[in-house]
């Protein structure tokens, strides 16, 4: 596999057609190593996908199978995920490609055109824009703020 032969790539630049959100995405980086089936992207990440998202963090990390296809992404430090719909935060990400779902988990914000949901972890389906927020030990509790038009 092309992966295995370049241990590190200072500054890279990857166009890869992988079902992450959308049918192509790019990534930057600092720099990405290959080890054990794994993708490890660091420094100033940023994920952009064909449809207009975007994933900000400092280390990203792709799980592949043995067929090279995606399995899960983690995002991990200053998580940050845009889309046309909203903005959300977190202090890491897991995003699922098969079942359509990010995960934001420690501090997670999402902010809508509607309002703004904190909790400890944020579930989001972003193919039927679905949104779970859920409390952690440290917050115990959620918080919702809605807008509402006059």
């Amino acid at each position: 596999m092309f992966w295995q032969c370049w241990k590190k790539i200072s500054f890279s630049f990857v166009l890869l057609s992988l079902p992450l959100f959308a049918e192509k995405i790019k990534i930057t980086a600092n720099e990405v190593f290959f080890q054990n089936n794994t993708l490890i992207y660091k420094g100033n990440v940023l994920v952009k996908t064909t449809q207009n998202q975007t994933l900000s963090c400092n280390i990203l990390k792709v799980f592949l199978d043995s067929h090279g296809k995606i399995q899960v992404i983690k995002a991990d430090k200053n998580v940050e995920y845009i889309d046309t719909k909203m903005k959300a935060y977190g202090n890491q990400a897991e995003i699922k490609p098969k079942e359509k779902v990010i995960i934001l988990i420690g501090n997670a914000t999402v902010i809508g055109k509607k309002g703004i949901l904190k909790g400890g972890k944020i579930i989001y389906c972003y193919q039927n824009q679905t949104t779970i927020v859920l409390s952690s030990p440290q917050q115990k509790r959620v918080e919702g703020v809605f807008f509402i038009e006059k």
